[in-house]
């Protein structure tokens, strides 16, 4: 009686032979097969006809991972190592009952494959690193790196109270701009953490999670903001005299709803350095002050071309700002206001003068002209 063949592999590596179901008395036990269907230890001293010696070492290699299970090489050592006899090709012998590794190896690799979409359809937040301070002038933003991938970030900051205040809430971006924090005590010491967490829409958990959370170095605006590049508002070069005027850069600092200068903020910390050499020349001279003024001698009638810079002695980083544009003197253009004024100021004399003489001669003629009437006149008889 031929039965339903549950081994359709067996069934193709036979060629398509019948498949028997095998007759056991009733109540018998199969001892030679576990719980699972598989056979147990030392089933093949039971089986019978027992297992050729080639699928014994073709299913020891496989146990033992040295042979990858594939179609073709189980079906070749069946082929090799089966019975010739019709019958018993037609029977159904009990160690043919082994699972098909194949489909296990196919299942787990599906498996692996719908775990691994389900993980990234959801997002798996990573820990953010290279957390970096930027900040020049009091301008600070804090940078990190990754950028996310179905995931968001939120920043914390502590002003060393312990209370964590949250900015830039669920973005993807890798920055955060915590200036307006930073800018209430430039001289606080702040801390900092990038929380990486799944977005409210995509926690299909309906729990909270914990976010994973990277710490930021500690970081003093007062000791570490670099210094912006300075201007120069004004020069003049007089004789052997050079004066330079540097202008302060303004910072994001307020007292009493008005922004604060870098001088405002550093008082006498804040220093700058004047660069200064010959048109003609490359050698450069150096001179300091506290203020944001410079008084050097020079050579009449050479021409001057220098640069400042802001630094702050006692720093051990961020000491200096970068220098300034170049800037120079031009004698010719000094000659040419000296020779303006000179002359601006002659012909204005020269004009004073000839309003002055043109008043004196209009007295001069009216006074003469009164005088000739009254003698012109006729005398008035008693």
């Amino acid at each position: 009686m031929e039965g339903k063949n549950p081994f359709p592999l067996t069934q193709e590596l036979f060629s398509n032979a019948p498949f028997p179901t095998p007759h056991r008395p009733a109540g018998h036990p199969d001892r030679r097969l576990g719980d699972a269907g598989c056979p147990e230890p030392g089933f093949s001293q039971h089986l019978d006809p027992p297992p050729p010696k080639g699928i014994l070492a073709l299913a020891g290699a496989i146990e033992s991972r040295r042979l990858q299970p594939s179609l073709s090489s189980l079906r070749g050592a069946l082929e090799s190592s089966r019975p010739r006899s019709p019958l018993e090709d037609m029977a159904s012998p009990a160690w043919l009952r082994l699972p098909r590794l194949e489909t296990l190896f196919t299942r787990t690799l599906l498996l692996g494959w719908v775990l691994a979409q389900v993980a990234g359809a959801t997002g798996t937040p990573v820990r953010a690193y290279n957390l970096t301070w930027k900040s020049t002038n009091f301008k600070t933003i804090l940078e990190w790196e990754p950028k996310p991938v179905n995931y968001v970030y939120t920043v914390q900051i502590s002003a060393g109270t312990g209370d964590w205040k949250g900015k830039c809430f669920y973005t993807t971006d890798t920055e955060c701009d915590l200036t307006d924090e930073i800018v209430q005590d430039v001289q606080q010491t702040y801390s900092a953490r990038v929380l990486s967490l799944l977005p409210r829409d995509l926690d299909t958990t309906g729990s909270a999670r914990d976010p994973v959370l990277q710490n930021a170095p500690k970081f003093i605006p007062y000791l570490e903001t670099k210094l912006g590049q300075p201007t120069i508002q004004s020069f003049e070069q007089v004789g052997t005299k050079l004066n330079v005027t540097v202008q302060d850069a303004r910072t994001l600092v307020r007292r009493n709803n008005t922004f604060l200068s870098l001088r405002d903020v550093f008082g006498k910390d804040l220093s700058y350095i004047l660069y200064y050499w010959k048109a003609e020349s490359t050698g450069k001279k150096t001179a300091k002050t506290d203020t944001n003024e410079f008084l050097i001698d020079v050579d009449k009638g050479t021409d001057y071309c220098f640069s400042v810079q802001a630094v702050i002695p006692y720093r051990t980083t961020n000491q200096k700002s970068p220098e300034s544009l170049i800037e120079c003197t031009s004698q010719e253009k000094s000659v040419f206001k000296e020779m303006f004024f000179i002359v601006g100021a002659v012909v204005f004399v020269v004009i004073i003068i000839i309003i002055i003489l043109s008043l004196s001669l209009y007295k001069c003629r009216k006074a003469r002209g009164g005088q000739n009437g009254k003698e012109h006149s006729p005398l008035n008889v008693a």
